[in-house]
């Protein structure tokens, strides 16, 4: 069994936790078994929001990865992983939805994929 790991891409550099919304870069996974996405924020006052995976077969068409909660962020720093382990579409892109009106700080989301197969 080989096991291919593609590291370190970076879907979204210091995105402003103040803005209603961010959306990271899209990035092509249809080649690739699993998915980890590492959010991790700092320098936050009162941040306080929600993040998650967008996933798309066209890249044109986006819904969210249903991963049986909201999955939030608080806190002045942190992080939180979030796994695929089965890919099934060709697109994804992470989020962020700001919850806290005053909320601050700065959001940077990794991307590491990895490949399993004979």
């Amino acid at each position: 069994m080989r096991k291919n790991l593609v590291k370190d891409f970076v879907a979204l550099v210091a995105g402003s936790m103040a803005l209603a919304s961010l959306t990271g870069a899209l990035t092509v996974v249809n080649q690739h078994d699993l998915l980890s996405y590492v959010f991790t924020w700092t320098g936050g006052n009162t941040t306080n929001g929600s993040i998650g995976i967008d996933a798309s077969l066209d890249g044109l068409t986006w819904f969210p990865l249903d991963f049986e909660q909201t999955i939030s962020v608080d806190g002045a720093t942190g992080s939180h992983q979030l796994l695929v382990n089965k890919v099934g579409f060709n697109y994804t892109r992470p989020t962020y939805t700001r919850v806290n009106g005053a909320a601050t700080g700065s959001l940077t989301v990794e991307l590491f994929c990895s490949n399993v197969g004979a």
